[in-house]
C-alpha cells in the first residue's frame, strides 16, 4: 500500500492510499521538487531547491541548472520511468522593481517504458511572500 500524498483520511477513518501507478510516481516528482533540501529531519538531502528559483532573477542559465540538477536526482529516485524533459517557466511576475518572479510552473514530461505513455505533469511554485488568501496552494 501506498499512501495518498498529501496525507489524507478517508471517510471510515483510515488513511488514503493509491492504488495505480501513474499518480505514485506523479506523488514521488511532487515530493522531491516541492520539498527543500534539509526540510526532512531524517534525510537531509532529499528535496530540490525549487524555491531558491523565486528569489533569482529570471536567468535561463540559472533554471538550466535547476534542470539538470533535478533530471539526475530524479533518474535516481524514481529508475522505473524515463525523464523526458523538465522545463521551467514564469507564471506570475512578480515587482518589475525587484525582478524576481510571484511563481513559477516546473513541468515534467515522463514517460512509462513498459507501456509508452508519456504524461506530462505541472507543479506550481509559489513565492510564500507574495501569498494571498486568494492565492492557490
Amino acid at each position: 500500500m501506498i499512501l495518498k500524498y498529501p496525507f489524507q483520511i478517508n471517510q471510515y477513518g483510515k488513511t488514503e492510499a493509491v492504488l495505480d501507478v501513474e499518480t505514485n510516481v506523479e506523488q514521488q516528482i511532487g515530493e522531491y521538487l516541492l520539498s527543500q533540501q534539509g526540510q526532512r529531519p531524517m534525510s537531509q538531502l532529499f528535496g530540490s531547491n525549487s524555491y531558491s528559483l523565486l528569489f533569482e532573477s529570471f536567468d535561463p542559465l540559472v533554471f538550466e541548472e535547476f534542470k539538470m540538477e533535478s533530471l539526475a536526482e530524479l533518474r535516481t529516485l524514481i529508475p522505473s520511468i524515463t525523464i523526458i524533459s523538465i522545463d521551467v517557466q514564469e507564471i506570475e511576475q512578480g515587482d518589475i522593481s525587484t525582478g524576481l518572479p510571484n511563481s513559477l510552473g516546473i513541468r515534467v514530461t515522463y514517460q512509462f517504458p513498459y507501456t509508452n505513455m508519456v504524461k506530462t505533469t505541472t507543479y506550481t511554485i509559489n513565492n510564500p511572500l507574495q501569498l494571498t488568501e486568494d492565492a492557490p496552494l
